[in-house]
């Protein structure tokens, strides 16, 4: 490693995190640092280590806007990585999800893995409640909840599924399965299922009554070596 600043987990929480007592310190010095024009560096398993406390510590939307601090730097050249092992550091990335309501909902996400299988994310016995405030952005996974979302071998395509509603949602059939369900309930039923079992009227402040809202959205994700 050529000379340099070297930074590692600790410069980048202090640096990334303003909640952090010497953050100001370590800003004016990362500033100065770089008006020196003199190369910084890190390692892959620093940004694994710091891309992971970062999302476990702040909102998700600053979380996310720290780790786009990092790449830009990356990208634009004057922070280098010294790669220990390129190939377990893209396969350990971590998926996020991120859930917002414009109201009061009920959730269930499903991911479906590149074999087909189709597992239950939330809830799960770590994080039972399915109910969510709306206007306030879910993580998942979260603290709370007992597993990691890692890209790793097989590779192909999978894919994720919100339902949300403004009523509890139907019952589809599961079993605990590493923290989270797995789905015993048929593929082609499970959208079935969880919209049409429950759906109801519901009173409102005046006891008028109005149809449960229900949506669902699918996304697709690729993952590769």
């Amino acid at each position: 490693m050529k000379n340099g600043l070297f930074i590692d987990t600790w410069g980048w929480i202090t640096l990334l995190n303003k909640r952090e007592p010497r953050h100001k310190e370590i800003r004016s010095f990362y500033s100065d640092f770089r008006n020196k024009e003199t190369s910084i560096y890190t390692t892959d398993y620093v940004l694994d280590e710091t891309f992971t406390l970062l999302f476990r510590r702040l909102p998700f939307p600053i979380a996310a806007k720290a780790m786009s601090f990092i790449k830009d730097a990356i990208h634009d050249g004057y922070l280098l990585i010294e790669w220990i092992t390129p190939e377990r550091f893209k396969q350990a990335e971590s998926l996020r999800l991120s859930l917002k309501g414009n109201k009061p909902f009920y959730a269930r996400v499903v991911y479906k893995d590149v074999n087909g299988k189709f597992t239950q994310l939330l809830p799960n016995p770590h994080r039972r409640d399915n109910y969510f405030n709306g206007g306030t952005i879910y993580e998942l996974p979260s603290g709370e909840d007992g597993f990691e979302l890692e890209v790793s071998p097989p590779f192909g395509n999978e894919g994720l599924t919100v339902y949300a509603s403004t009523s509890q949602l139907g019952e589809i059939e599961i079993e605990p399965n590493s923290g989270m369900y797995g789905i015993k309930t048929r593929a082609a039923q499970i959208g079935s299922k969880t919209r049409g079992v429950i759906l109801k009227e519901k009173e409102t402040d005046k006891e008028q009554k109005v149809p449960a809202e229900f949506s669902e959205v699918d996304a697709v994700i690729k993952t590769v070596r």
